[in-house]
């Protein structure tokens, strides 16, 4: 812990050619760390610590990655059927630990989160939550 601001450490992807983007971040009280957004295309990404995660579409697909408080990336997820764009543009955690994530899918096609979660919406964009249970 550093309280002058020094900056402690720094994550990115190690590969996917592709553009993602983080839009959200949460802490839960172990200060692990959830950060959600969104990474384009099929491809495979990897956020570090060989933790990767592919989507199932070619335009942008939800992303979600568990780092623990030294950055090391944990586990990450994303759609793994859903054929149109989705992301997520929030995260929380409970006081159990569990993550909510919220954001958006297109079109009427029924998208999978994984475990055999999924949701379709009815219209050309849908407002979407996920939860994700606590380890």
């Amino acid at each position: 812990s550093d309280l002058s601001g020094t900056a402690l450490w720094a994550k990115s992807v190690t590969a996917g050619t592709n553009d993602s983007s983080f839009y959200s971040v949460a802490v839960d009280s172990s200060g692990n760390i959830y950060a959600a957004g969104s990474q384009r295309g099929t491809e495979s990404y990897t956020y570090g610590e060989g933790v990767s995660v592919a989507g199932s579409s070619s335009g942008r697909n939800v992303v979600l990655v568990k780092y623990n408080s030294s950055g090391a990336a944990l586990w990450a997820k994303s759609v793994t059927t859903g054929t149109k764009n989705s992301w997520f543009g929030s995260v929380a955690v409970d006081s159990s630990g569990n993550v909510y994530a919220a954001g958006d899918q297109e079109g009427t096609g029924s998208y999978t989160y994984g475990d055999g979660v999924s949701v379709a919406g009815t219209g050309l964009s849908n407002a979407v939550i996920v939860k994700y249970g606590a380890p």
